[in-house]
């Protein structure tokens, strides 16, 4: 039976592998364009929060 089972994992193999590889290529891809359209703003706020930051160092009202 055990015999079965890897003989049947090695069929899927040639399946999966590229499926994962390009589920992986697309996570990477996604993140790096999340990224860029950040554009500049290194303070480390997320978007749309800019004004959380300076209301909590008490330069707010």
């Amino acid at each position: 039976m055990g015999v079965l089972r890897g003989t049947y994992i090695e069929m899927a193999s040639p399946l999966t592998e590229p499926i994962l590889l390009g589920l992986a290529v697309l996570a990477v891809r996604n993140r790096v364009k999340r990224r860029h359209q950040r554009g500049t703003d290194t303070s480390g706020a997320r978007p749309g929060c800019q004004g959380t930051r300076l209301f909590r160092a008490g330069h707010g009202v």
